[in-house]
């Protein structure tokens, strides 16, 4: 089993690594072409490429003016640990045992605009790149398609916990995945009906992987019984490929 999740916007540059263990990502050659294209720009093409304020954008002009392929703990830190959105505030590290590691690096894919995918322990440099993101004739989508569906073939063996993003999951080609995909759906009582509420629903994504890994769960009966935050799976809502959680 799998578990995909989607990288964040925010970034942690503290290079204090909260494990010993670290990797390299798989794709470090692939991202170094993106990068050299990023490379190029002055401070006011990376703010239109990525859509941001003037301060944000010199802060990643300067990320990607400082960006080595060679990624090590003096420059580096683990994705895992990189990553501050809301998905990742569901993750209690301070907890995790060795084997919860392990699990961790064993199931957990993170998708990501610059870097393919990655293993949580995957040392990666502070960027700003979301997958939706189009520059010169980059679409990050037609640029990694083959590449991360390839890459969750080769690892799937059953099925795969979809807990990415819409923007993010779409990067994988699902008609040509050897594995079955069930994708969690988590919705709140609103106004006198069930829907999404992203924030609320981003901390469950989390909270789901962080479930998964840390009781070493491996079968669809045993999702199914995820209960935490007030979420109860709801079977009359459900199909084979989207499991929905309730909460009122």
């Amino acid at each position: 089993m799998l578990i995909l999740l989607p990288s964040s916007k925010t970034i942690d540059t503290n290079l204090n690594n909260l494990y010993s263990k670290s990797f390299k990502p798989i794709f470090l050659d692939e991202s170094n072409k993106l990068v050299q294209i990023l490379k190029s720009k002055n401070k006011n093409e990376i703010s239109r490429i990525l859509k941001t304020n003037s301060k944000i954008s010199e802060l990643n002009y300067n990320r990607y003016q400082n960006w080595d392929i060679d990624h090590n703990k003096s420059n580096s830190k683990q994705a895992i640990f990189s990553f501050l959105g809301m998905v990742y505030k569901s993750f209690n590290f301070s907890n995790y045992v060795a084997k919860d590691f392990e699990n961790l690096q064993n199931k957990l894919r993170l998708l990501s605009g610059l870097y393919g995918i990655l293993k949580p322990l995957d040392l990666i440099q502070p960027y700003r790149l979301e997958m939706s993101t189009k520059f010169d004739d980059i679409n990050l989508y037609d640029f990694w398609t083959e590449k991360i569906t390839n890459s969750i073939n080769e690892e799937c063996n059953d099925f795969i916990v979809n807990l990415a993003s819409k923007e993010y999951s779409d990067v994988i080609n699902f008609y040509k995945l050897k594995c079955r995909i069930i994708t969690p759906i988590f919705k709140d009582f609103s106004n006198g009906k069930f829907k999404i509420v992203a924030v609320y629903a981003k901390k469950a994504r989390g909270a789901m992987a962080d479930y998964i890994i840390r009781n070493d769960i491996n079968s669809e009966y045993e999702i199914k019984k995820f209960n935490l935050n007030g979420y109860i799976y709801d079977k009359l809502s459900s199909t084979k490929k989207e499991f929905v959680f309730l909460r009122n």
